[in-house]
């Protein structure tokens, strides 16, 4: 009886957080189309009071149920599922919340979980429901639904790397080798650049091959870009939650170091003379993982160089401000 009452608790507190994030997903849904201002779906997101730790899969349900939108309502009204839609807010909200638990249904995580009304239809028409889509898609009516990776996932040469850009403003690049190769008992690599087998034509030594297990390499471009092999998981990691490691994409990294680089070495160096700081301005900073590159790129510059960032929402400034003391940016970043 006991771990039956522990199990039935569980599934009630699985069920509960469910739905709170169809409710926020359904808000931010319909407050985006039903909006007076320019406010877009990103600030919405950042304006939420989800916790962070669920605020990835937050993200991913609102903007899978905006991108698919439209094929999730043709298949629930060829099903006969819906929900009364009149002009007022009590239904436009129902009409989203409709749209959220159908994208989590048929797209999502296909799990329906939650404790609404709306939750309950849908698992009740749950076989229904996929049945529909199937037969929309074999009729040519629904496109088949895209993965976000590559299609052939097994195939570990086409799955894309891990990047990891080392904060040199709390971590220099040597202790973070040094903690891969101990603590994590990896070993770094040279890597054999080329262009990928699907694209052999167009060669220009800039394709990053996937590593193996337990190996890691430096960037030959970007400074301070640790590559991973696909898949690691660092979240949690020790050196992610101090701030030692940003987990950020290398195309994200591009724009700082060729800023910093074409900056120091022609407008700062040559043509000011090397009593120059260089002053960087970073609009749309939010959430700030560029703008702590920037910052830890002007730390090398020869003299104090300051880094404005612009943001006009204020729940993303307070998003940035929070990112840049974590970061151990806040000294260098000026935020407006």
């Amino acid at each position: 009886l006991y771990y039956t009452c522990v199990l039935l608790s569980v599934i009630i507190r699985m069920a509960r957080n469910a739905q709170y994030l169809i409710d926020e997903a359904s808000q931010i849904l319909c407050d985006y189309h039903n909006k007076t201002s320019s406010v877009g779906l990103r600030n919405l997101l950042y304006a939420s009071q989800c916790p962070k730790h669920m605020v990835p899969i937050l993200t991913s349900v609102v903007n899978g149920t905006q991108t698919h939108y439209e094929q999730l309502l043709a298949v629930a009204q060829e099903a006969g599922v819906g929900v009364d839609n009149h002009n007022h807010d009590a239904s436009q909200r129902n009409h989203w919340e409709l749209a959220v638990v159908l994208y989590e249904c048929l797209l999502g995580s296909r799990r329906v979980r939650g404790t609404s009304n709306i939750v309950t239809t849908v698992k009740q028409n749950k076989a229904l429901l996929q049945q529909t889509l199937a037969q929309r898609r074999k009729r040519g009516d629904t496109q088949p639904f895209q993965p976000k990776l590559h299609p052939d996932q097994s195939n570990s040469s086409n799955a894309m790397p891990r990047y990891v850009r080392v904060n040199t403003l709390k971590c220099s690049l040597t202790e973070a080798i040094r903690y891969l190769t101990e603590d994590w008992s990896m070993k770094q690599v040279d890597l054999e650049l080329g262009s990928s087998s699907s694209n052999s034509s167009s060669n220009n030594n800039n394709f990053i091959p996937p590593l193996q297990p337990h190996t890691f390499a430096l960037d030959p471009h970007i400074p301070n870009l640790l590559i991973l092999p696909p898949k690691t998981n660092l979240h949690g990691d020790p050196f992610c939650r101090d701030g030692k490691f940003v987990l950020q994409d290398r195309s994200s990294c591009l724009t700082a170091t060729v800023l910093l680089t074409t900056t120091t070495t022609t407008t700062c160096t040559k043509e000011k003379g090397d009593n120059q700081p260089c002053h960087m301005i970073d609009t749309c900073a939010a959430p700030g993982n560029k703008t702590s590159q920037l910052a830890a790129l002007a730390m090398a510059h020869p003299l104090e160089s300051k880094v404005f960032a612009l943001e006009r929402s204020p729940a993303r400034i307070a998003t940035l401000q929070a990112r840049m003391q974590a970061l151990g940016a806040s000294d260098i970043v000026t935020t407006v």
